[in-house]
This record gives C-alpha cells, sequence and structure tokens, in this order.
C-alpha cells in the first residue's frame, strides 16, 4: 500500500508550488502557474521592497549624520518619519487601486447602458479552458495589472488602520534593526549585527507586504469566515511581539503585576501575609473553580428549546436530551463538596502560617523533611506503578497484576489486593503529600527572610529578581495542589542539589531554583518523548512493508548521518513547546508552529459527525468517567496530566479520552467515540489493538510460566497497555436467524403468542388507566371539598360580622352560605353566568372534557343540579314546587325517582332500598352501565356531563336562559337547603328536550322513539353525549324507513318517554338477548376521501349487560368497541380466545382496593364474580380477535418476509389495521403485542418450550420491564438507550446476504481495556494534518498520511482530531472528575 500511495496528488503539485514562495515572502507571487508579463513580477517586487529601500536610507543618515552620543537624541524623530513614510506609502496605494476599481466599474455601467459594450464584454470574456485563478494582463499600470498586484481593501477603514499599523511595525522594526541598537545588544559583535539586520529587514518587508496589498495565502480556510479582514494582521503581530520585547518591558512587568495574586504577593509588605496570600490562593485557584462556574451558569440560564419546522429526526431527539450527568461527592458542586474545600482551605491556611511565622526556630528541621519529601517521592511512584500491567517505563510485566482478565474472579481478587495500594497512594498524594510541601515551601520561604512579618519577600533584591522570586513563590504554592506528584519530583531534585551544594554558593533563591527546575523537568519529557516519537516512526517506515516506500531508505540514512541535527531540530522544538512535525508522517522531521492543545475557534463536544452509533457512546460516556475516576485516583493509568491522550477499547467500540485541564483532586476530560465501520484501516489498526491488549492482560500459564520476567513485545508503539475495567454499557451480539425465523409453524406460534401478549396488554394498560383516572377523581373531590368548606367557613363569617343569623339548618354538603352564581371553567369555550344577588344561581365548577381528572375517550358521568332554596310553607311543611337534585351519574332517577342505580354504574348505596320500576330491569340500566364502564359515576352530589349540552337556567320572574356548554361541567350550589330531595320527578319544571315534530306518522314497535334520520342521528349522539341512557333496543328485528312504515307517529315529548312519569321505556324487552353477536349491521361498509375511511358497520358495545359491578373497572373503552369488521367474519376465530389465559391474567391484577369500602368483599371473591361474568370476557374476546384478524389475512400469512414487515409495522392492507392505525394508543399496543410473541416465538425455538401460564407471565413481565422490542430507527429505541434499558431487541434483514439478523444489546458490566498513547506522537501527526488540509489543501481519502499505520495508530489519530479536521462520530463537552 505504501509504495503505490503518493504524498501528494500530481494537481496539488502545481498548486503547492506555488502557494510555498508566497508563504516564504508574506504574499509575493512570483510564480503564477501560467504566463504572465514580466512588469507583473516587477511592480509586486519593487512594493515589497520600499520598506527595506526606504529604511535603509533613513539608517545611512542616521548613522553617518550624528555620532553614537546624538543617536539617542535624534532617534525617536528618525523612527517616526519612517513611520510616516510608510503610512503615507500604504494609504497612496490603496487609494490609487480603489480610485481605479471604481472607474472601472462605471465604464462597464456606462458602456452596457448605452448599449455600446460588445466589444467590451467580448474583451473581458474569460478564457473557458483557462485556469481559475489566471488573469488576462493588458498593460504595465492597467486596471487588471493593479487589482492582481493590489487588491482594493473591502473595508475603506481598513485603509487607515492597515496603514497606522504599518507605520508602527516598520517603526519598531527601524529602532530595533538600527546598528546603534544592535550592536548594544549583543555587545559589538559586527558578524551578529550583519546577520540579524540582513535578516529582520527581510521580516519587515515579508509582514508590510500583507498590509498593503492582501492577506497571506496560508490560512485560505479562514477566509469564508474573515467578515472584517483580520487575516492581514497575523505577521504584524508577531513581529510585534519580537521586535516591542526590548521597548515595552516594562509594559509588560506592570501588566503582569497588576493581576490578581501575583501584584497581591508582589505588593504586600509582610512576608507572612504574602506567604499565607499564596498559599490559599494556590489551593483556591487550583479547584475546580470552572465547573462551578458552569454549573451556575446553567442554573441561571436554562438552556431554551428552538423551534423547527422540521420534524427532528430519531437520532436528532435522542441527542437532544440534557447529557447524563454523575451526581455525587465532587461532580458537582454540593454543600459536601464546599464543606470539603473550606475544611482543606483553612487547613492549609493555618499549616502556613505557623510555619512561616515559626520558621526561624525551625530552621533545622528542612533537612529532614527533605529527606522526606524523597521517599514520598519514591514510594508514590512504586505505588503508581504497582497499579499498572506494565512498569519500568513500560517494558516489563508488572508481576503484582493479575494474570489473566479472563479469569473473572481471580481476577477480581487480583484487583481487590492492588486496591490497598491504590487507597494508601490516594491519601499521600491528595493529603500527606501537600502537607509535607506546604510545611517544607513555608521554612525554605521563611528562612530567608530575618523579620517575616515586617519584611516583604521583594526586600533588598532588584527588580528583575524580585520579581522572579515572587514568581517562583506564587507558583511552588500553587504547583503543590495542581500537580502534587510533579511538585514532589521538583522539590526533591532541588533538595538534592541544596544539599550537595558548596558552602557559600548562593547565587540562586529558593523559589527560583525551583522554578528552573520544573521548566527542565518539563522540557526533559517532552524531549523524551519526541525522541520516542522520531525512534518509532523510523522503525516502522522501514519494518512495515506495506509502508516502506523507494524514498524510506535514504530518509534513513539521512537521520543517521545527521543525527546532531535531528537532536538540535527535537531539542528546539521542545524549547518552544512546538510539536515535532513528520512531513507526509515520514522520518523527516521539522519544527511545527507552536501552537496550544485547542486551536479551533469550537467548544469542546461543540461538533462530531453523528450517527447511530453516536447513541451507545452517549449513554458510554458518564459510565466511562466513573470508572476513571477510580483509574486516576488509584494511579493504575498513570497521573492525568493535561494533554495526554488515553484509548479505551471494548467488543468492537473504540472510546478516544483527552485530558483537558488537571486541578486540585480533578481533572477534565473530554471522550470522545470513533466510527464501528469495518473499514480496513480501521481494522488493522484495530487489530494490532487488540493484539496488544491480548498479550497485556493474558498471561498464558503453559509450562508453568511466571509473569515475573515477561516483557513488553511491543515496546516501540505509541500505545502502552495500562490497565482494565469494568464498565456498564452495551455488549452487542448480531445473530443470522436463518433456520429459526423460517421454521415450520413459526407464524402461527408468534401469532399465537400475539393473542396471549395482546391480552395481557390490554388488561394492564386498561386497569392501570382507570387506576390512574380514580385516582385523579379523588384528588379532584378532595380540592371540591376543601374549596367548599373554605367557601362555607367564609360565608359563616360574613354573617357574624354582619350580625344576622340563620334559622335554617345549613347542608354542608350543597354548599351552604349566602347566594352566589359563579361558573368556572378551566379551558374549553368560556361560559359566563352570573345574576344579581336577589336571583336564583348556580355554582358550575367546570372541568375541561378529557382532561386529566377526567376519562380520555369522551367519557361523561352527570350532573348535579341544586337549585335555590324555594319559599316556605308553614302549612304543608314543604317546599313550594322544590326541584330536588339532578344525579345524571345516577341515570335511573330519570326515569323514576325511587329506582336505584345499578350496582356499578351508579351509587349502589341506596341498592338495597328501592327496587327498579322497570319490568325490563337490565335494559336501561344495562345501558347506562357501558358508559360507566369508562366514564365517572356520579359520586355524591357531584358529577359532571360531557361535550356539549344545553343548561337551561331559569331565575323567577325571568325568561328562562340557554347556555350551551362544551365542556365537562361539575354544578354545585351554594345555597342552603334544609329539606331533603323531593320523591318527586326532576325533569317535571325542566323545559322538554325536544319539541314535537310534526306530519310524522308512527314507528312500528322496536324503532326509535326519538325519530329517524339525521335527527334520529342527532338526538342519538346528544343522548349518548349527554350520558342520557336510553333503553336497548333488539337490533335483530329489521327497521323499516319512516315513509315505509305503518302507522308511524311524530315522536313523543319527554313525558311519553316516561321520563317524568311513573311508566317504562317502550319498546324495551324484558332481558336482554344471550346473543354474542348482533345480527344484522346498522350500515354497509362505506369509502370516504376523508381521515376516516371506513364507517364502522357493527358496534360491538352494544349493549353488554355486566354481572358483576366491578366489571366496570377493566371495560373496554367505548372508542375501542366500534369495529369495522362484518359479524360473520369474527365468529370464526372467535373460539380460538384464550379464555384460559385470559382469567389467568384477571388473577394476577390488583383487585384488594376495588369497591372494598362499598361491599366489604375480598380481593378473591371480587375476582371471581369478575372472571364469571361472560359479558366482560365476550367485550374483550371480540377486540382481541379482531386485532388478530388484521394479521390473519389469508394468502400473506406465509413465510419470514411476512413476520418481518409485521414486526415493522407493515401489515398488508386491510379494514382492521386502518381502523387501529387511527388510534395510536390501541395500535401501539397491538404492534407492541406482535413484537412480544415475536420474541417470545425466538426464545421457545432457542430456548425450548414455555410451560404453563405462570412461566409465560413471567416472560410478559420481563420483557415489559426488562427489554424494548422495535426498530433500530424508531426515537424510542434511541431513548431506550439514553436512558440505559436493560436489554433491547431488534430485526433486521441484509439484502446483500438476503438473510434475516438480529441485534441484541445488553446493558451488562463489560471489561474495557484502557492503554495511554504517546502525546508527542498525537500532536506530530495532528500538526502535520493541519499542514496538508489547511495549506496543501491535500483532502484526498487514501492519501498516504491517513493509511493504517499499526505502529503510530495513524488511521485513528486523524479520526480523533477535532472536528472539521478529524471525524470522531461523538465528542462529549468538557467532563469534570474527581481524583479523590
Amino acid at each position: 500500500m505504501g509504495m503505490g500511495v503518493p504524498l501528494l496528488n500530481e494537481y496539488k503539485r502545481t498548486f503547492l508550488f506555488k502557494r510555498i514562495p508566497q508563504t516564504v515572502l508574506g504574499g509575493l507571487k512570483l510564480r503564477l502557474g501560467y504566463e504572465a508579463p514580466f512588469y507583473v513580477y516587477i511592480n509586486q517586487i519593487t512594493l515589497w521592497l520600499v520598506p527595506l529601500l526606504l529604511g535603509c536610507i533613513f539608517t545611512v543618515v542616521l548613522e553617518l549624520a550624528y555620532t553614537d552620543e546624538d543617536i539617542s537624541d535624534f532617534l525617536l524623530l528618525y523612527t517616526c518619519l519612517y513611520g510616516a513614510c510608510i503610512i503615507i506609502f500604504v494609504v497612496v496605494v490603496q487609494t490609487i487601486s480603489t480610485v481605479v476599481e471604481m472607474k472601472e466599474k462605471e465604464n462597464q455601467e456606462h458602456a452596457a447602458a448605452g448599449g455600446g459594450g460588445i466589444a467590451v464584454m467580448q474583451k473581458k470574456m474569460k478564457n473557458l479552458f483557462a485556469d481559475e485563478d489566471e488573469v488576462e494582463f493588458e498593460s504595465c499600470c492597467g486596471a487588471d495589472t493593479l487589482t492582481f498586484v493590489v487588491p482594493p481593501k473591502k473595508f475603506k477603514i481598513n485603509i487607515a488602520f492597515h496603514a497606522l499599523l504599518s507605520g508602527l511595525v516598520c517603526g519598531l522594526g527601524f529602532w530595533y534593526l538600527l546598528p546603534y541598537t544592535v550592536n548594544k545588544l549583543y555587545g559589538h559583535s559586527y558578524g551578529a549585527t550583519v546577520v540579524v539586520f540582513v535578516l529582520g529587514w527581510l521580516t519587515v518587508c515579508i509582514t508590510q507586504y500583507s498590509l498593503t496589498t492582501t492577506a497571506p495565502p496560508e490560512p485560505a480556510v479562514y477566509r469564508t469566515v474573515d467578515t472584517h479582514e483580520m487575516l492581514p494582521l497575523t505577521r504584524p503581530l508577531y513581529t510585534l511581539l519580537c521586535y516591542a520585547v526590548h521597548v515595552a518591558n516594562w509594559l509588560l512587568v506592570n501588566f503582569a503585576l497588576s493581576v490578581g495574586v501575583f501584584a497581591g504577593v508582589y505588593f504586600l509588605e509582610s512576608t507572612f501575609a504574602s506567604v499565607l496570600l499564596a498559599a490559599l490562593a494556590g489551593y483556591l485557584l487550583s479547584c475546580d473553580i470552572g465547573s462551578l462556574g458552569t454549573q451556575v451558569w446553567a442554573s441561571c440560564n436554562p438552556g431554551t428549546n428552538r423551534v423547527s419546522t422540521k420534524k427532528p429526526s430519531a437520532l436528532t431527539q435522542a441527542l437532544s436530551t440534557p447529557p447524563p450527568r454523575n451526581c455525587g461527592f465532587l461532580w458537582l458542586w454540593s454543600c459536601s463538596t464546599v464543606t470539603y474545600h473550606l475544611l482543606v482551605l483553612v487547613l492549609a491556611g493555618v499549616a502556613a502560617g505557623m510555619a512561616v511565622h515559626r520558621a526561624h526556630a525551625l530552621a533545622d528541621l528542612w533537612r529532614p523533611l527533605g529527606y522526606c519529601i524523597v521517599g514520598l517521592c519514591v514510594a508514590e511512584k512504586l505505588f503508581r506503578d504497582s497499579q499498572s500491567v506494565y512498569g519500568g517505563l513500560g517494558l516489563w510485566r508488572n508481576w503484582l497484576y493479575p494474570r489473566n482478565v479472563d479469569d473473572t474472579s481471580g481476577f477480581n481478587t487480583g484487583k481487590r489486593k492492588l486496591l490497598v495500594l491504590g487507597v494508601i497512594r490516594r491519601c499521600l498524594v491528595n493529603w500527606a503529600c501537600p502537607a509535607v510541601l506546604l510545611f517544607y515551601l513555608c521554612l525554605m520561604i521563611g528562612a530567608d527572610v530575618s523579620d517575616v512579618m515586617e519584611v516583604s519577600l521583594k526586600a533588598n533584591r532588584s527588580h528583575f529578581s524580585g520579581l522572579c522570586y515572587v514568581f517562583g513563590v506564587v507558583r511552588a504554592f500553587r504547583w503543590t495542589w495542581q500537580s502534587t506528584t510533579h511538585a514532589m519530583l521538583e522539590v526533591s531534585v532541588v533538595h538534592a542539589i541544596l544539599v550537595v551544594k558548596p558552602a557559600g554558593y548562593d547565587d540562586l533563591d529558593f523559589p527560583v531554583l525551583l522554578l528552573v527546575t520544573s521548566f527542565g523537568r518539563d522540557r526533559f519529557f517532552k524531549v523524551a518523548n519526541k525522541l520516542f516519537f522520531w525512534l518509532c516512526v523510523l522503525v516502522a517506515s522501514w519494518t512495515d512493508k506495506k509502508q516502506r516506500r523507494s524514498s524510506t531508505a535514504p530518509i534513513i540514512a539521512l537521520n543517521v548521518v545527521f543525527f546532531p541535527a535531528v537532536i538540535a531540530v527535537i531539542v528546539v522544538a521542545s524549547a518552544l513547546s512546538a510539536p515535532l512535525l513528520g512531513v507526509f508522517t515520514l522520518p523527516l522531521f521539522f519544527i511545527g508552529f507552536p501552537r496550544p492543545g485547542k486551536f479551533w475557534s469550537e467548544d469542546v463536544g461543540a461538533s462530531a459527525s453523528t450517527c447511530p452509533d453516536t447513541l451507545y457512546y452517549r449513554q458510554l460516556s458518564s459510565e466511562l468517567a466513573r470508572m476513571l475516576r477510580s483509574a486516576f485516583a488509584n494511579g493504575s493509568l498513570g497521573e492525568p496530566h493535561a494533554g495526554n491522550h488515553y484509548l479505551a477499547r471494548f467488543q468492537d467500540r473504540l472510546v478516544w479520552v483527552m485530558v483537558l485541564e488537571r486541578g486540585a483532586s480533578f481533572c477534565t476530560v473530554s471522550i470522545k467515540g470513533l466510527e464501528l465501520q469495518e473499514t480496513s484501516c480501521h481494522t488493522a489498526e484495530a487489530a494490532r489493538i487488540d493484539d496488544q491488549f491480548s498479550e497485556a492482560f493474558t498471561v498464558s500459564a503453559v509450562g508453568g510460566g511466571s509473569a515475573l520476567c515477561q516483557w513488553n513485545h511491543y515496546p516501540l508503539h505509541c500505545l502502552t497497555p495500562l490497565d482494565t475495567a469494568r464498565v456498564k454499557t452495551y455488549s452487542d451480539a448480531k445473530n443470522v436467524l436463518t433456520g429459526v425465523i423460517d421454521a415450520p409453524g413459526g407464524v402461527e406460534t408468534t401469532l399465537n403468542f400475539f393473542i396471549k401478549s395482546l391480552v395481557w396488554l390490554l388488561l394492564r394498560h386498561i386497569n392501570k388507566r382507570k387506576k390512574e383516572e380514580e385516582e385523579a377523581r379523588k384528588r379532584k373531590e378532595k380540592e371540591i371539598a376543601e374549596m367548599e368548606s373554605e367557601s362555607l367557613s367564609s360565608d359563616w363569617a360574613d354573617r357574624d360580622r354582619k350580625g344576622r343569623k340563620n334559622s335554617l339548618p345549613v347542608d354542608p354538603g350543597r354548599g351552604g352560605g349566602l347566594r352566589r352564581d359563579k361558573i368556572s371553567m378551566t379551558s374549553g369555550d368560556a361560559v359566563v353566568m352570573s345574576s344579581s344577588s336577589s336571583a336564583a344561581g348556580v355554582n358550575l365548577n367546570v372541568r375541561p372534557f378529557g382532561s386529566k381528572h377526567g376519562k380520555k375517550g369522551g367519557g361523561s358521568s352527570g350532573v348535579v343540579v341544586r337549585p335555590p332554596p324555594p319559599p316556605f310553607s308553614e302549612a304543608s311543611h314543604q317546599v313550594m314546587g322544590a326541584l330536588p337534585p339532578i344525579n345524571l351519574g345516577n341515570r335511573t332517577s330519570l326515569v323514576h325517582s325511587h329506582q336505584p342505580p345499578r350496582p356499578g354504574s351508579g351509587d349502589s348505596r341506596h341498592s338495597a332500598k328501592f327496587r327498579s320500576y322497570s319490568p325490563a330491569n337490565s335494559s336501561l340500566q344495562s345501558y347506562t352501565d357501558i358508559f360507566s364502564d369508562d366514564e365517572d359515576g356520579g359520586a355524591g352530589d357531584r358529577a359532571v356531563i360531557g361535550k356539549k349540552f344545553r343548561l337551561t337556567a331559569t331565575n323567577r320572574g325571568e325568561k328562562p336562559q340557554q347556555h350551551e356548554l362544551s365542556t365537562i361541567v361539575t354544578i354545585t350550589h351554594d345555597h342552603p337547603n334544609p329539606l331533603p330531595p323531593s320523591p318527586t320527578s326532576a325533569l317535571t319544571s325542566l323545559p322538554p328536550l325536544f319539541k314535537p315534530a310534526a306530519n310524522k306518522v308512527s314507528q312500528p314497535h322496536g324503532a326509535s322513539a326519538i325519530g329517524d334520520g339525521e335527527s334520529s342521528k342527532d338526538h342519538d349522539d346528544f343522548l349518548s353525549e349527554t350520558d342520557f341512557g336510553m333503553p336497548v333496543v333488539d337490533i335483530n328485528i329489521p327497521r323499516t324507513k319512516p315513509s315505509q312504515g305503518p302507522g308511524y307517529c311524530p315522536p313523543s315529548p319527554p313525558s311519553a318517554l316516561g321520563l317524568h312519569s311513573n311508566v317504562g321505556m317502550p319498546g324495551v324487552e324484558s332481558k336482554p338477548r344471550p346473543a354474542m353477536f348482533p345480527g344484522k349491521p346498522f350500515s354497509k361498509l362505506t369509502v370516504t376521501n376523508g381521515n376516516h375511511i371506513f364507517k364502522p358497520v357493527m358496534n360491538l358495545a352494544g349493549s353488554p349487560d355486566f354481572k358483576c359491578q366491578f366489571s366496570s373497572h377493566i371495560s373496554i373503552p367505548h372508542k375501542w368497541r366500534e369495529l369495522p369488521i362484518e359479524p360473520s367474519q369474527l365468529s370464526r376465530y372467535i373460539s380460538q380466545f384464550p379464555t384460559t389465559w385470559y382469567h389467568h391474567v384477571l388473577g394476577t391484577l390488583d383487585w384488594s382496593s376495588v369497591a372494598v369500602g362499598e361491599t366489604g368483599k375480598g380481593g378473591s371473591r371480587v375476582l371471581q364474580e369478575v372472571v364469571q361474568d361472560d359479558t366482560l370476557t365476550n367485550c374483550y374476546s371480540q377486540l382481541v380477535m379482531a386485532c388478530f384478524l388484521a394479521f390473519d389475512s389469508s394468502g400473506y400469512h406465509s413465510g419470514p418476509n411476512y413476520l418481518y414487515k409485521c414486526y415493522n409495522g407493515d401489515v398488508p392492507w386491510n379494514a382492521m389495521m386502518d381502523w387501529l392505525a387511527e388510534d395510536k394508543e390501541l395500535h401501539s399496543l397491538v404492534i407492541k403485542a406482535f413484537r412480544f410473541g415475536f420474541k417470545l416465538m425466538l426464545d421457545q425455538m432457542l430456548l425450548g418450550d414455555i410451560s404453563d401460564g405462570a412461566e409465560l407471565e413471567d416472560c410478559l413481565i420481563g420483557l415489559e420491564r426488562d427489554w424494548y422490542i422495535g426498530r433500530e430507527t424508531d426515537a424510542d429505541w434511541g431513548m431506550a438507550v439514553v436512558n440505559s434499558r436493560q436489554n433491547l431487541f431488534s430485526l433486521g434483514y441484509s439484502p446483500a446476504q438476503s438473510v434475516y439478523t438480529s441485534r441484541t444489546l445488553t446493558l451488562q458490566e463489560l471489561p474495557v481495556a484502557v492503554g495511554r498513547v504517546n502525546r508527542e506522537a498525537v500532536s506530530g501527526q495532528w500538526a502535520n494534518l493541519n499542514l496538508e488540509l489547511l495549506y496543501m489543501t491535500n483532502d484526498d481519502e487514501e492519501r498516504y498520511s491517513i493509511q493504517a499505520q499499526p505502529a503510530l495508530l495513524r488511521n485513528l489519530t486523524v479520526q480523533a482530531a477535532d472536528p472539521p479536521l478529524g471525524y470522531p462520530i461523538f465528542s462529549s463537552p468538557p467532563m469534570s472528575i474527581p481524583t479523590l
């Protein structure tokens, strides 16, 4: 592969050869790629040399006209004159270019407007075969030439700004490069003066040219976002930093001394106060202050939901949920976290104050204390290496580490033993070592001061030495907490130097020596890591035959011959903290551009190449953070310094972890998930990682060998295995279902389990829903009772204040008190009903139809109307014209006030006192039972009326007022009524419900008594919606049209219906028919173009007569009873209904709380009565088998393809499935039941038969509680992953292999292997990535630098870079991890 893949494509080479001279010379275009006239190059070179020519003239005049003593007097004047000349030069050049451009545009517009612009247009027409940047030049000073050489500024204000900046840069350059100044800086070394003078003026020309013309070429990728022309300022700013050092040294010092703790420590006049401030600020600033700010900001500024017109995808919905966060001690700022930090802060302040105050008395203690620090440093290193699998620079295996990770019990036992050493290390690093270091620093600093209370730290020191001393003190106290292990190493080295140094050698103070040692330690490790990276690239380029190129041998020879030069490049790059840039990842190294660890403009984790696999990494991130906490605290992953990189591997997933920050007892990391695609490059490097981890964590016991002398077989690999820990995440199992899904009887078994699953789901769903509605009803009743009691109390208080007394007793249940008329509505149409205090009124407590306090699906109960108290007649001791309470929840009261409600449909408290009047004892009551099943019953003195009705409020002496309500209204009354309800009919004083229709003939017996046609339909809807129970009609008797029926009579008024007389309802049968299905449907199947395609042809709600009053608790909702199926179709399948399983599921429900308080029956007795209710069984059997009929269409249920389509919801079209699709609630239950049935079929095929109903129920409970069974593309699948559902199952199909597959995700603890990646290898490859993509624009996906390199993990490292250069599929925001 390496031999055939080019480093750079041919079409990019020409572009690169043009760009390199432009970069070196600051934008000078000396190589255009096409033929251009010579004057184009002459004009560019002239503009480029103008600063040099003017500078040389001013330099010669100043050096020859004045002596060295006089130059200092005129230096500022000549600098200003030179800068002014440059300003004028830039302004003139840019003005000419702008004027010419404006004139050219005017000429073109004039030519186009005058119609004579054909010749001009032909002249300006571009050659289509020319390059994109090719320009046709006309003359030396033509418009095209001038625009090419000096492009006009986009914003005219930048002409003045860039001119002023040019004058400043060139003026300071003239001051610094004057031989008079350079000789003083370099001790009159004329050789150095000449070199600095020549290179310096070349730098000035390169810098100033971008300000005169245009931006340099290399940051072209940023030009799309450069709206203010800031790119030309990059080179001038770098030059100003270099030139302004000797001029503005005092400015920089004052700026540094004016901020924060450094200024306080520097200016305090007491060493005691300075040390105390440095010690306290050192710990406080090392805490996780950034996480506290983020937490406060998030609480003060909660995220707002973005409104989008597009429907979000399933992945977007899952990713839009808040990311998982770990909670607990030190994870978030809480009271315990603040208390801990305050306690440590106080202890640190007390220890520092006592140590520095008693420094002279304890002066001899520094030597043994230093030896103690050296011992603690060695012990911490040993404890840390004992936790990792490899020790000794990663060369040999740790014999204390468990031998085999596959032996779970043995591995856990070994890790528990190592945990003891890890806990000891935690105590050392977090408490013991910082305390000893703090005491040692205070002793060493206090011993150098005669009086710590009166003398400052900078006393008796020069300005520069005092600055360095204070800086060293501040940094030492902060470094003690921020990086304790490094601080111990540095103090140990300094202590050794102080012990062995000769007496009287005090050139460097202790804090300054510690500062120098820290710098040397940091750069030493950088040099070591860069040397390792250089050696890895050098060896891998030759040993890997796929990566070996024809130029590899000459490059290796050059590295060997020029080894001192290579070492010099590595040392300089380390001193500058710059990456070691290997061009095209070859062993050809240069010094990279010094840049911070994060160089892109976006926040960490702001973008990633999201895909469905992103969800798994998102769920893993919080669990992995917990594992990293213990690993960092114990030291098994080493010390987490900022810039370290770790790679985690388990199953087919790879996780990249980068440490962003390290502080006191915390570190901040960014977790990235790499793609799971099985590409060749990905597979090659992943296979090498698996080999390394397997070799490290699995020791073969063949021959009784010991792990004591086992060496690392991959020493020159950028990845070093460290530890293995268990993380709770998803294991992914993908199986091929060939031989299972296509087995004989698979479809029949699935449908059989589907029926049982649907029965189980329906009963549990309806039971849960009824309980929720009952709880909501009780809460609402409680709220109403509280409101009425408060109203009663306030009314009596008003009476007492006014001195009035009421002789009549007040019924508390009727809300006694003053007369008041109110209507309160929570939603729906507003209704305002009020009257004066003298008018009769009602109190309407309105709750919306279908609200959370009511039933879903249009259930209704009744109305309780309490009229105002009528006039009292002492003669008769009765209320004249009294209206008793109307309880429409007790629907039998509409027929006769003495008729009791049927158990289960209304209030059963009077069932033993009265007897129903109607001879058909079950007709009217059973019909009302249907609606009371899934609706509120009239309980007590309160009920509701559903949807829409007309309420007529008649006040004495006033015209009746009608109010149409379209909500659910609860009607109560606030007036006292001292008398019991009247035995007279409730509707005697109400107006007729309907006016008698004229010119109608009577209907035959059994027809509707209200009417037929549209009017009858409206009346039926009215009665259905207001729950006026009507008698059962024998629908098996054929109905005739009104025009054809003999003896037709018009509808009777309410009196004819028996609504206010002691007569029964006409057309009521004495007993309900035992037939399960109606005979003939009312209407045929009709197809329309609306949303509801099918009009129900039968009503299975017919008139079921529940034999048990508790059957209403699990009755099927009314909207699920109207099925678009012919009875003859359904009758063939009703025998397949699993009645035994249905009774078993009923027995699993909780019946103990159902009406026990009213009947005194136990749960078993209630269950027995419900089981024996055949009417309820018929309702469920009809619904379940109708749903079964939707999947059992003939001609479609054959083969695995049918199961696959039904599993995904792609059921062959039929009337029942179309009806199910209109009700999302029922449709989701049916699809869920089919998927349960499919999963049970697979389990039975693979694990064996399910023996009995108890085992089947256990399986269904497990599926409901622990499983999500669906499709991977569903939004619920993503939410299940994010919410850490225990198991997930999906069914798939591979068109390429023509096989059906299943995917099972199981949340469990899996071993995750973690290794450390060499940080310099990562930074070097990322630097090359920036060079290729941003500068060379070498974005070829098959380029050499992105090919698999197992030793360097080149492909994975490129993936892990921040977008848009890298492409991780998941990138977490910064995650703060406590290491305590």
